[in-house]
């Protein structure tokens, strides 16, 4: 999930800084390999816990299954329980605001917009008559 939710959200960045922020230079080769630097961390960092947790059990029919074993480090019950709201707040919960407030801001950028010309009289007449 969080190699995806991430660079949605940078992308997301991306073009808001493009639309609303047309002037800035925001995007460079060094600002860009710094972006994926920091977003491949974030995903080992919160893919972390599945290491620790993540073991493979056979069933009775000799077919392994993955399954989160939490213990001893951890309480075998809440700790599957707060892992999973985390993530959920911070790879789903959170990173929908932050898109949604993104492009809203974008839509109502260029919804605002003027379009860029004079407007004469020979072109208000072609207006009219489409």
């Amino acid at each position: 999930m969080a190699c995806s939710i991430f660079p949605l959200t940078a992308l997301a960045f991306g073009r808001f800084f493009g639309i609303v922020f047309q002037m800035w230079k925001v995007v460079s080769m060094r600002r860009t390999l710094l972006i994926i630097l920091v977003i491949w961390l974030a995903v080992i960092a919160i893919s972390w816990p599945f290491l620790y947790a993540g073991t493979v059990v056979s069933l009775s029919d000799g077919v392994p299954l993955c399954v989160e074993d939490w213990g001893p480090a951890f309480d075998a019950e809440r700790a599957p329980r707060i892992f999973t709201i985390v993530s959920f707040v911070f790879l789903y919960a959170l990173a929908l605001l932050v898109i949604s407030v993104l492009y809203v801001v974008i839509v109502a950028k260029v919804w605002r917009r003027r379009t860029p010309g004079n407007i004469t009289q020979a072109n208000r007449r072609v207006l009219n008559m489409s």
